[in-house]
């Protein structure tokens, strides 16, 4: 049984609809907005509001766009001939904030499932970019999981199709990481993706 106003536990269990955030998270969350005066609260609906009926997906890698294209396609000083592929739009913000990859994204918007269902990825597009004859590197960026490799694995034979480098972010430890801690996963692929060191 509640004891909040109904409008206030409408609220709470929205909010704990959202990935990371519980019960006490969305309480806390809506008693801090009760809390602020009521024009932040409103600038705050607003901008949701506004985001969700203004953002969409670039038209030509997927990641999300407030217009036809996003921020990354849009830069003419970005390297057009190296493509990063990326599993969800929020992977390129992720690569972005590193501050070293300069090329262009693609956008899976999902993964191969562990069964081969292909329906989950929209690869349609990125042949379309391949097929332009720009793109000299292809660098495969999905996660480290079951359903990650398979989309690596897939995306491999797709691009043995086309002219181009195929490549795949390194996986392993992590920097500043103890052995003793990793599992036999990581440690496998940490000495798979082993780099030779200079003399």
């Amino acid at each position: 049984m509640t004891y909040y106003p109904e409008l206030v536990q409408k609220a709470i269990e929205e909010l704990a609809k959202l990935p990371g955030i519980g019960q006490k998270s969305a309480e806390r969350i809506v008693f801090n907005l009760l809390d602020r005066p009521r024009e932040e609260t409103k600038r705050l609906a607003s901008a949701l509001f506004y985001m969700r009926e203004k953002v969409g997906f670039c038209e030509r890698c997927n990641s999300f766009a407030q217009g036809r294209l996003c921020k990354v396609c849009e830069d003419p000083g970005r390297d057009r001939r190296l493509l990063c592929i990326v599993e969800r739009p929020s992977d390129v913000s992720v690569i972005e904030r590193a501050g070293y990859y300069k090329g262009l994204y693609y956008v899976l918007l999902g993964t191969v499932s562990s069964d081969n269902d292909l329906s989950n990825i929209k690869i349609g597009k990125l042949q379309k970019i391949l097929q332009e004859g720009e793109v000299e590197e292809v660098i495969i960026a999905t996660d480290a999981d079951a359903e990650g490799e398979v989309t690596a694995l897939y995306l491999r034979e797709i691009l043995a199709n086309y002219p181009v480098k195929i490549s795949r972010i390194g996986i392993g430890i992590p920097v500043g990481a103890n052995l003793e801690f990793m599992d036999a996963v990581t440690i496998a692929k940490a000495m798979e993706g082993r780099v030779k060191l200079e003399r």
